[in-house]
């Protein structure tokens, strides 16, 4: 591990050539004075050439050498090195000896200090620390969670509270937030020994990770999960620190890192774990038990936000009253007491907080949508990056994979795909985020993707109209289908047998469709409106029957036949028994409407409700429809039979 650290470091020229002959001249810098002679084989990079190394050892701090290049015989070329010990120096070389002795600077380098161990150690424990920390780190840096974590893969224990005291120390930036660099230096000069010794953040004080995310669902007035430079300032109020505008600015100028002009939790809560800029302030606990403080009646009670600015405590009162009894509405508005969208509702019973839960999320007025959360238990929404081609397969056939997910986890589950993120939202309480999210990692871990090069001129007929094809196709294999536009990909997502049911349907749709034809079949213009229908039953029925797209035409339109002309687009099999369909409806539709209407009539009182043109032309059609299904069935039958 010590010769790999400082190839690394400081023999860049010999581990350009070979990394294996640099660690065995190393080895020779800690052997001693004693002569070596040790042969090594490296293939790979050096075109499995042998090498062996034959020297005097350390003397007078330098390491002379002869290497030799060639085959185990001993044939082959010879060279004559010499290293200095200053391994760590940049005016480290390898070449001839005649070079050397050339070299102005010879002296300086063979002169050199030797290497120390405990330096060689150092740079191993620096690597090892700083692989650790991008194994953990999200954007190049870690809160205090994030401190515990590497601690603990360090072998050290310590609690978060703990850790909360000591990022002082680390971090320069006062955020909450450490650095690489930060940690490393904080952690060669021995800080995680003296963790120990160090005091936790007074906790009389401070709020537990669960109160602080109601706080900041309290001040995050829009809604947008972040805090703007004005809510920041609201936060501050509320909690009576008494910094002028310009603490207020300079703090909130040194938290956000990004320049965005917004704070997100996760920034919010390191800096407020961390910092010293509250100490002087009220208990946070304190100066927020109004509104923060647990109670038995939390059950029953509902945090709102996103309700319409206009509406007053009546009308919220009015309009949660469908989940179930209100006891009382709680008004959280703003500084200046204009309502702010924000108010805590109270139940009578527990039950109306479940029904309220199914209003998240609910489309209202001109502000979006509805927010309602439990009151402390840690309810809040999370948001996990899963591209948009993955939400079919968490969503399932119907929602069916959902709503299951939602049915075993207790959670709400909501997909959002845009130019700006894909994301899978989770809601609910902790225990119940994580176990969703556990479902949906095994949910996609069994669902993998196929690619299929589909022309994109198909994609629309193998979609069909409002998706109608493409539905089918997935209701019948249990896959999720996605046509890549502008492109000639077709991804199929799903079980291993999910996806190749899918892919032989679509192969059977694609030839089917680059067998379609156009068929003209004569038919008089007075039958065009029957076989349409009212409000175009009848066609409707023929199509979803034969899998044929069917229109009438008549006058100039009629190419072949001037009275009037059924033109139908399908395979060969689909255009004949379109055709037959529509000569037995012809013939069975005019008496059963007739019957019908005659029925209707004679019923008279005695029917309840009497019907419409538009259901006696359903229910007729589907007599007719179902006659010609048996005898079309009957007569393929019979052609089977005798052929």
């Amino acid at each position: 591990a010590v010769s790999e650290s400082l190839l690394r470091v400081g023999l860049p020229t010999m581990t350009s050539r070979s990394p294996a002959l640099a660690a065995l001249v190393l080895a020779a810098c800690f052997c001693g004075s004693a002569a070596f002679t040790a042969p090594l084989r490296v293939p790979g990079r050096m075109h499995g050439s042998a090498f062996s190394m034959q020297g005097t050892g350390r003397s007078g701090g330098t390491v002379c050498a002869e290497v030799r290049m060639g085959g185990e015989s001993g044939a082959g070329k010879k060279k004559k090195v010499v290293l200095g010990p200053g391994l760590f120096s940049p005016d480290i070389q390898l070449g001839p000896e005649e070079k050397w002795k050339k070299s102005e600077d010879m002296d300086t380098v063979l002169n050199a200090p030797a290497v120390k161990a405990e330096d060689a150690k150092m740079l191993v424990e620096k690597d090892k620390v700083e692989g650790l920390f991008d194994g953990v780190a999200e954007g190049g840096k870690v809160d205090a969670r994030g401190v515990v974590s590497l601690l603990e893969s360090l072998g050290h224990q310590a609690s978060e509270q703990t850790v909360s005291g000591v990022l002082r120390e680390m971090s320069e930036s006062g955020t909450g937030f450490v650095s690489k660099d930060e940690f490393t230096a904080w952690y060669l000069a021995g800080g995680a020994g003296k963790i120990a010794e160090a005091s936790e953040m007074p906790g009389a004080k401070r709020m537990t990770k669960d109160e602080c995310e109601s706080l900041f669902q309290l001040v995050d007035v829009n809604g947008d999960s972040a805090i703007d430079k004005e809510e920041f300032n609201t936060f501050e109020k509320m909690l009576e620190l008494g910094w002028d505008e310009a603490k207020s600015a300079a703090v909130f100028a040194r938290l956000d890192t990004e320049g965005v002009g917004a704070l997100t939790f996760e920034q919010f809560f390191a800096w407020y774990s961390t910092t010293d800029d509250l100490d002087n302030g009220p208990s946070l606990k304190k100066a927020t038990a109004n509104i923060l403080k647990p109670e038995q009646g939390d059950r029953k009670r509902i945090f709102i936000r996103g309700f319409p600015t206009k509406a007053p405590e009546a009308v919220a009162s009015r309009f949660f009253s469908r989940c179930g009894a209100v006891e009382h509405v709680r008004m959280l508005n703003l500084e200046d007491g204009k309502n702010s969208g924000r108010m805590i509702v109270t139940f009578e019973d527990e039950d109306a907080v479940e029904n309220a839960m199914e209003m998240h999320r609910f489309r209202i007025g001109k502000r979006g949508h509805l927010e309602v959360y439990r009151v402390n238990e840690g309810d809040k929404e999370e948001y996990k990056d899963v591209k948009k081609e993955m939400h079919g397969a968490l969503i399932g056939i119907k929602g069916s994979v959902v709503q299951n997910m939602q049915k075993e986890t207790g959670a709400k589950i909501f997909f959002e795909a845009s130019k700006y993120r894909q994301v899978m939202i989770l809601k609910g309480r902790p225990q119940e985020r994580a176990k969703a999210w556990v479902m949906a990692q095994e949910i996609l871990a069994g669902n993998l993707c196929d690619t299929h090069k589909v022309p994109n001129k198909m994609h629309g007929r193998l979609i069909g109209s409002g998706g109608k094809v493409k539905m089918a196709m997935q209701e019948q294999s249990g896959a999720h289908i996605v046509y890549k536009k502008e492109t000639d990909e077709c991804l199929v997502y799903g079980t291993e047998e999910a996806r190749a049911v899918a892919w032989q349907i679509i192969k059977d749709k694609m030839w089917a469709l680059d067998h379609t034809k156009e068929t003209r079949f004569p038919v008089e213009g007075k039958y065009h409106g029957m076989l349409t229908g009212k409000q175009g039953v009848t066609v409707k029925a023929l199509q979803e029957s034969t899998g044929a797209q069917v229109r009438f035409v008549t006058g100039k339109k009629s190419k072949e036949h001037t009275d009037g002309e059924m033109v139908v687009r399908g395979t060969p099999v689909q255009c004949e028994r379109v055709n037959g369909m529509a000569q037995i409806l012809i013939r069975e539709l005019p008496s059963l409407l007739s019957e019908l209407r005659e029925e209707d009539i004679a019923l008279g009182a005695l029917r309840s409700l009497p019907l419409s043109a538009a259901q006696v032309w359903k229910l007729a059609v589907q007599k007719a429809v179902g006659i010609a299904e048996e005898e079309l069935g009957m007569n393929k039958k019979e052609e089977e039979g005798k052929q």
